[in-house]
């Protein structure tokens, strides 16, 4: 929990993280009920989860590569790799500062989000039912982008070429079939949030193949990590 705070204190302190902030927040501004229309609760939802869906995607890759560069002589990678753990433990830390920086703005941003009805009069939208998608559709996908994005970082420590593969990746996202589209990418995204149980249970099958695929991506990740600082 030491090297976890650390680095989210260490990202508090940089821009990298006033611009992830601010990108999330883009996501009020691309479907607030105030600047467009009051949308009906579960169409809301689908708006909302799908724009911080959307941001993060294209934002994760300057955070990962923040928290995962490597400066040697300077005083915070001596305080880091000086700490009486392992490499792994550090790895796995650094992967949960980025969750919790992730999950910090997109808390903030999603209660402003169902709280902005109330400016134009109308009811407040569900935090629990939010934040319910959250959990189901944003946490997985946050999860999966931080540790493909350390791979290819650990692999290759350019910025410039991460977002390349990154932007490429994103696109080829659009022809993975629904079932194991772990982004829930625009028609994937639609189908699965509709009702009856057929889509309920191409859902459950879609999360479960994601946790498989997350589960691969940390074996892969901590076997890199731990093997180029060696």
């Amino acid at each position: 929990m030491g090297i976890t705070s650390f680095e989210i204190q260490r990202a508090i302190k940089s821009k990298v993280f006033f611009m992830i902030g601010g990108l999330l927040g883009l996501s009020f501004i691309l479907s607030s009920p105030i600047l467009h229309e009051y949308w009906p609760g579960d169409f809301a939802l689908q708006i909302h989860i799908n724009d911080i869906r959307m941001l993060t995607m294209f934002s994760v890759p300057f955070l990962v590569a923040f928290i995962f560069r490597e400066c040697e002589g300077k005083l915070s990678n001596h305080v880091l790799f000086s700490q009486p753990v392992s490499l792994k433990k550090i790895a796995i830390s650094k992967i949960v500062a980025i969750v919790f920086i992730y999950a910090a703005w997109t808390i903030l941003w999603t209660r402003i989000f169902i709280v902005s009805p109330l400016a134009i009069g109308k009811a407040p939208y569900s935090l629990p039912a939010f934040l319910g998608g959250h959990l189901l559709v944003t946490l997985p996908l946050l999860v999966f982008m931080i540790l493909f994005c350390a791979i290819v970082y650990v692999k290759s420590p350019n910025l410039i070429a991460l977002y390349i593969i990154t932007l490429l990746f994103i696109v080829l996202l659009s022809y993975i079939p629904p079932a194991l589209n772990f982004s829930l990418k625009d028609k994937a995204f639609t189908e699965m949030f509709s009702a009856g149980y057929g889509n309920a249970s191409l859902l459950l099958i879609n999360r479960i193949i994601t946790v498989l695929l997350i589960a691969a991506l940390l074996f892969v990740f901590l076997r890199l990590y731990t093997k180029s600082l060696d």
